[in-house]
Formats: C-alpha cells, sequence, structure tokens
C-alpha cells in the first residue's frame, strides 16, 4: 500500500485487540499518521477520525466493500455493496462549537473528541447520553448565572438541540445508511460505527495476510518483516508460485 504500511498495521493491530473501542481508533490513526502524537489524534472531533479511518480502509481494501445486514421488519439477510467514498463526509465548515439558547439557557457546545470517549470509559458514572452531553457542553447559563456542568440536566427539548447541534457541527460522526428490504420492502435508516466497522474489516485482512505471511515464510524461509514489507502484488504472486 502506498501510504501506511502493512508491519505498521499489524502491530496497530495486535496493540489494539487489548483496547476499549475508542482507544483502538487513536491506534489506528497513530499507523496512519506515525508522526502525528497520539493526544493530538485523541483530540480530533469523532467525525475527523471517523474520515481519517474510513480513509484508510480505502487506502488498505479498496473503494468497495460487501456487507450484511438483518431486516429489523422480517429478518430476512440481506447482502449489499458499499462505496466508502459515499461514506465520505465534508466536514463543517467553521468552528468545532456553537451557542445554543433553549428553555431560557445559553449552551457553550462543542464537539466530542476520542479523549472525551476514554475518560468516560475510565468514569464511574460510565458514558450515557447525558455525561456525553456534559462533556460538549462547556458553559452553561440561566438568567447570567454560570451552572455547573457537571450539574447539567437538561429537558428532551434541550438534548434533541444540543444533539442537533452537535450532528451540524460534526456531520462526519453520524453516519445513516438508507436501508430498502428487497423482500417485504421495508425502508429504516441505519447507524453506522465507522471505527467498529473498519475495526472488524482491518482483523479480517491482518488474519489473512498473516495466514500468507506463514505460507511464505514455510515455504522460502524469509522473515515476517520481509514478507510485509513486499506489495500486495508481489506477496501474491509468490503465493501464487507455492499454489496456495
Amino acid at each position: 500500500m502506498a501510504g501506511t504500511s502493512a508491519e505498521q498495521l499489524v502491530k496497530a493491530w495486535e496493540t489494539g485487540k487489548a483496547l476499549v473501542p475508542a482507544a483502538r481508533a487513536v491506534e489506528l490513526l497513530a499507523a496512519l499518521e506515525p508522526d502525528v502524537p497520539s493526544s493530538v489524534l485523541a483530540s480530533l472531533s469523532i467525525g475527523e477520525r471517523d474520515r481519517r479511518l474510513l480513509r484508510l480502509r480505502r487506502e488498505v481494501l479498496g473503494r468497495m466493500a460487501d456487507a450484511t445486514v438483518l431486516c429489523p421488519h422480517c429478518e430476512e439477510r440481506i447482502e449489499f455493496a458499499i462505496d466508502v467514498e459515499s461514506l465520505i463526509v465534508a466536514p463543517h465548515d467553521g468552528p468545532a462549537r456553537a451557542v445554543v439558547d433553549v428553555d431560557g439557557m445559553t449552551l457553550d457546545v462543542r464537539v466530542l473528541t476520542s479523549t472525551d470517549l476514554l475518560e468516560l470509559a475510565r468514569s464511574p458514572s460510565g458514558m450515557t447520553e447525558l455525561t456525553l452531553m456534559r462533556r460538549c457542553v462547556t458553559r452553561m447559563t440561566k438568567d447570567g448565572v454560570d451552572i455547573e456542568p457537571s450539574a447539567l440536566t437538561l429537558s428532551p427539548v434541550a438534548r434533541d438541540a444540543v444533539a442537533t447541534t452537535i450532528a451540524e457541527l460534526d456531520p462526519q460522526a453520524d453516519v445513516q445508511l438508507s436501508m430498502s428490504c428487497p423482500i417485504c420492502d421495508y425502508q429504516w435508516s441505519a447507524d453506522l460505527d465507522v471505527a467498529a466497522y473498519v475495526w472488524a474489516e482491518l482483523t479480517f485482512w491482518v488474519r489473512q495476510l498473516l495466514v500468507d505471511v506463514h505460507r511464505l515464510a514455510l515455504a522460502y524461509g524469509w522473515r515476517e518483516s520481509d514478507i510485509l514489507a513486499m506489495s500486495n502484488q508481489r506477496r501474491g504472486s509468490y503465493l501464487e508460485l507455492i499454489g496456495a
């Protein structure tokens, strides 16, 4: 592959297996951009993180991907193809924060980052809709008086307003797939967890790659690092020669 080496991805996958999902995503970004500190990668918005992960998936496995989903109405297993390029959303043109006026309050809202997810994963309170919103609301005032964000309680209307604002600030973080069942004609919208999707795709790719490394090492006695350094085309040519 042109940018990220196979060895970098294998190492990232090996390290990521023991990590929580948010940390796995940062580990993959570090393989994509090894010269950028992990703390900087973790501070990217979730949307920017996912945009880079989709580009990594496209670089390694190409634009087209096969996928399956169960119809929530008739439970038919549906197979379909995804153009990864179509999942990449243009970033918000403006700052990653905004002011929301709702329920007589003024809320300063910012986008979520991997740092937020990692800290909440370690927090006793865990990751809930409210704890996520408390991370995103950096300041809250009512009648000109500041309210501590940790004491934040929001009505359903206020929660919807905050969620809508975050989605507008970071559209890549909310990827929806429009689905239609060919059997019962049921239509629905499915959320795509980009980080989980890319991790699953790369896990399958790495495991197959390690099988290829094993076959070539047995046949030729080559070192793992030398086999991983080969292009996909050259590695495939040698596999054809040994009948793998």
